[in-house]
């Protein structure tokens, strides 16, 4: 429970980049769907609209945030502006993308999986601890990229952890670098459907967390079902990770 809490605590402290008042200057008025209830003295606003079924974000070193889409196979960088009572985005960019990939084979979702291009993000994303180098996940691997989080440029992308490819209902690959341990990322791989008998067989390489060294990886990409320690197994559907700040637990 304590560990559940700290989770809790750190998506508060991302969610508050979004709490505070709408009516800025300079900050285009967003209609939010839905409407959050807040405790007493936050207040909540829309700060970018039509993204592409965005899976995960996460914050890089200059306090830009990192959305991987999943229904353009690309993660997108927002940058915010600061107007003292309000965050706004001062700028909206597509970071990587595989121009050679046509729309129509991006992951819309669960049923259309099967057509999901492999090498394109379609879940997860993170950064190293220097924040120096960017990591995400497609339906068969998870790719490297040199980030520059201040010009908002890669690098050209380098597969490291292959092999994790199936046609079933589960596309999710969530991706983790820990803090407490740099040299580590954990990767997660669901079953092929909500029924999944094979999973019983660990070598199957379905329905597990897996860690991985960074620094072999990164030198000598390695293939997810012979590769990696297992950390977790028996886990159906991993949609995300996340790491308690004090004792470097995962949930």
């Amino acid at each position: 429970m304590a560990r559940m809490q700290v989770a809790i605590g750190v998506l508060a402290a991302l969610a508050s980049l979004f709490l505070h008042e709408a009516a800025a200057q300079n900050c285009a008025a967003l209609t939010a769907r839905f409407q959050p209830k807040l405790g007493s003295g936050y207040k909540s606003s829309v700060i970018a609209t039509g993204l592409r079924s965005p899976r995960h974000i996460v914050v890089d070193s200059a306090g830009n945030l990192l959305v991987a889409e999943g229904g353009s196979g690309s993660v997108r960088r927002l940058v915010l502006k600061d107007n003292g009572d309000s965050v706004c985005v001062e700028s909206n960019t597509a970071l990587t993308n595989d121009r050679s990939v046509s729309p129509e084979e991006t992951y819309q979702g669960p049923s259309h999986s099967a057509r999901s291009n492999e090498r394109q993000t379609n879940h997860g994303i993170s950064l190293s601890a220097d924040g120096k180098t960017l990591f995400t996940s497609s339906l068969s691997s998870v790719t490297a990229y040199a980030y520059d989080a201040a010009a908002g440029t890669v690098g050209t992308g380098k597969a490291i952890i292959t092999g994790m490819s199936n046609s079933g209902t589960h596309p999710t690959r969530a991706i983790l670098v820990s803090k407490s341990s740099p040299d580590t990322i954990l990767v997660a791989r669901g079953s092929n459907g909500n029924i999944d008998t094979a999973t019983t067989s660990l070598s199957t390489a379905r329905s597990v967390i897996k860690t991985f060294s960074l620094s072999k990886v990164m030198s000598s990409p390695t293939d997810f079902a012979s590769g990696g320690e297992t950390l977790g197994w028996g886990l159906r559907n991993i949609v995300g990770m996340g790491e308690d700040p004090i004792y470097g637990g995962v949930v």
